[in-house]
């Protein structure tokens, strides 16, 4: 009996689709972890993820490798950055901007899975948890997919006016 492939929605990368869809996620998984990078500059922490924010109707059909990804590729990118170098961590309470750098008409606000991201700053230690005790606030924005679709993470712990921290950024992505 043949298997037809399993039906992802048209957002997913092109990447995810194939005749060997556990090789793809495969090479998905090692693009996150190899591309997944932080900095810290001027008090806030920034993560670049080289894909943009899943939508969360479609988490259940990813597999758990692929969600897990998400978590591990920040955990990972902070663990690099902070061998470089001293990181005030946590920060706390800390306000986190996730810039959804995706093509017009996929942007959505209320249907992106950012828990990901909270969930990987958590197991990074730069939240002890997501509780409100921690976590000041979350804020998603449109950004332009400039090369291409991906979602930069900014965490700062308060009062630093959210809208300005990309700039701090430019010359780092």
């Amino acid at each position: 009996m043949l298997l037809s492939r399993p039906e992802f929605p048209p957002e997913f990368p092109e990447e995810w689709f194939g005749p060997n869809p556990i090789l793809q996620k495969k090479k998905l998984v090692n693009r996150f972890f190899e591309e997944t990078r932080a900095a810290f500059k001027d008090g806030v922490l920034g993560i670049y993820i080289p894909e943009p924010v899943p939508n969360r109707k479609v988490i259940p059909r990813l597999g758990v490798e692929v969600k897990l990804c998400w978590k591990h590729a920040v955990a990972h990118a902070v663990e690099e950055l902070r061998k470089q170098t001293s990181l005030p961590l946590p920060l706390v309470p800390a306000s986190v901007l996730i810039v959804a750098c995706v093509p017009e008409g996929k942007w959505d606000v209320d249907n992106l899975a950012y828990r990901l991201i909270v969930n990987g700053l958590v197991a990074a230690g730069v939240l002890p948890d997501d509780s409100v005790r921690y976590l000041d606030s979350v804020t998603v924005r449109y950004g332009r997919p400039v090369p291409y679709p991906h979602t930069e993470v900014y965490v700062t712990a308060p009062p630093l006016w959210l809208a300005t921290i990309p700039a701090i950024f430019a010359d780092v992505w």
